[in-house]
This record gives structure tokens, sequence and C-alpha cells, in this order.
């Protein structure tokens, strides 16, 4: 009996080897595609904050030579814009290039790469654009306005800037304005879930599908808005006094209550892996998977912090 038994166990061990390998012989390498990503945010003085997951942040890497007001992923690099008409660009986010500085007088204070063109916006009707970040050009805006953000959809560039300012192009070198609804100061453009959202003060928030027939939205506060993202089914906008707000369908919007600290100023907000991420005053940092519920995160930081952007690639 104690003979058969072992004879069944050493059959079934032959009988497991051999279909492993057959299962060895039949098998094909695969090659697993390795997603590398981080998040960058910038702020005060130069400071750069780098985060694999968004909670975990780096210590400040922080270059007074830089002084930054937005941050971009750009052309499948990391570009920023600020002070003195400065443009750098980096593979890493923190070995940075300088490649342009054409007026000292002029701050530059968004910009984007889109129709393979950089376009980036400033002071006084300031439009500069490249199509290879070394050769810029200034366009003709017939715009003397504070221009504070660009963005780019449905085959259009558009900039938002001071006293309710609106401008258009298809190419990004000649642009023409576009009726405001308003003469409040614009703070930032942005092309979400298919169709554009203007953000400012007292509240204002405009909405528009192509950047024509602006809509002015009705708001639930009068704080000055600066952030918005579109992520987990809503859209979340965010500003001054720690205001938050949320929509499902871009047009309704309602006051986020939240434990966040009071009086900050957030001002720029992404969604990406599954979370929004929001920056700000005191080097505020906050995550949320639904824009709903907020988690403070350790910033390593009392900074002020401008913008947040998220960055990833994939490695074979």
């Amino acid at each position: 009996m104690a003979a058969s038994r072992r004879l069944s166990i050493l059959s079934a061990g032959f009988l497991a080897l051999l279909l492993s390998s057959c299962s060895l012989l039949g098998t094909k390498t695969v090659t697993k595609s390795l997603v590398t990503s981080k998040y960058v945010v910038i702020g005060d003085n130069g400071v750069i904050k780098m985060s694999d997951d968004g909670h975990i942040w780096t210590n400040d890497n922080s270059s007074e030579s830089n002084l930054w007001n937005s941050l971009n992923i750009a052309n499948g690099q990391f570009i920023a814009v600020g002070m003195n008409g400065a443009v750098s660009y980096s593979a890493d986010a923190i070995n940075w290039s300088d490649v342009y500085s054409h007026d000292h007088r002029v701050w530059l204070y968004d910009v984007i790469f889109a129709n393979k063109r950089y376009v980036a916006v400033g002071m006084g009707g300031m439009v500069v654009s490249s199509t290879n970040l070394h050769d810029w050009q200034q366009a003709k805006t017939n715009s003397k306005s504070w221009l504070t953000s660009v963005s780019y959809g449905s085959g259009s560039f558009i900039i938002s800037g001071a006293n309710g300012t609106l401008l258009k192009s298809q190419d990004g070198l000649a642009w023409q304005l576009e009726s405001s609804p308003t003469q409040e100061w614009l703070s930032t453009v942005r092309f979400v879930n298919n169709k554009f959202l203007v953000l400012g003060s007292s509240g204002t928030i405009l909405s528009s599908a192509t950047g024509e027939s602006w809509q002015l939205l009705s708001s639930p506060t009068k704080a000055w808005l600066y952030g918005i993202s579109y992520g987990a089914g809503r859209y979340t906008i965010v500003g001054e006094n720690s205001t938050i707000l949320s929509s499902e369908d871009g047009k309704n919007w309602s006051i986020v209550r939240h434990k966040l600290a009071k009086n900050t100023t957030l001002r720029s907000i992404i969604y990406a892996d599954n979370q929004f991420i929001v920056v700000g005053a005191h080097g505020l940092i906050a995550t949320s998977h639904d824009g709903l519920i907020w988690q403070k995160q350790h910033s390593e930081t009392t900074r002020g912090l401008y913008s947040v952007v998220h960055y990833s690639d994939q490695i074979k």
C-alpha cells in the first residue's frame, strides 16, 4: 500500500515536471514596459518640489536665478516661464537651460506647446512663440492688457488677461480679440473635458466650446479663482481663501467644504494617476481622489507654490 502511494506521488511529480517543461518550451519571453512618473511643483524663489506619488515630496531644490511663474509639460519636457522674459526647459526638472530673454522688462506668466508651436504670454499684451525653443518671435495682438494664461483646444489657442481680455488664434501668430461677457481680471484659461473654461476675480467663470460665444456662468463665490482640472467625473476649481468648487457638468457649481487650512490661496490643480493634486500658499499641497475629500500632504516647504504638473514616461 505504501509502495503504491509512493509510486503515485512519484508519477504526479514526473507529470508536473513534464507539464512544466512543456510550458517552458512553449513560453515566449514578454518584455514589460516600465512606466515612470513624477509630479513636479514650482514656487517662490525658484523652489522645485518633486514626488513619485503626490504624498512624499523632495526637499527644496531652489535656484534664485530662476524665478518662475508657470510650469508645463511641453513637447516631452518641462518648460517654465517667469521674470524678465525668462524661458527655461529641462528633461528632469533638476538641470535647466535658459533659452529666451528678449525683453527684461516683461514678465511671462504662462506657456504651452500645441500645434507644433510654443506660445508664452505676459505683461503688456506680450505673446511670443517658437517652433524650436531657440528662435522666438513676438506676435501682434492689438492688446496692451496683462496676459495671464494660454491654452489650446478645438483647433485654437486662447489667451486670457486683465479687464476680461480674451484672444484667439489658429496658428499662435495672428491673434484676434474675442467678445468677452466680463471686465473682471481673468487669471486662467484651460481646455478641460472638451470645453474652454476661464477663471478670474470675483468668482468669475466663463465657458465656451470653441473659444467663441463665451458664457458667463453663475458662481457661488466672490473669491479670486486660479486653477481648474477635470477628473473622477467632475470639474474642480481652486482659488483664494481656500476656495474649492465642484461641478459634474461644468455649468452648475457648488462650494466644497473641506478641512484644509483656511484663508490660503490655492493656485494650481491637476488630475493625474487617479487623484487631484492642488498646491498653494505657505507650501500647501493636498490630494483628493474625488475632488471632495482632501488630505494635506507634507510638502517640506513653507514657500508659496504656483504650478503643478505631472509627467509620465514609458520605458521598455
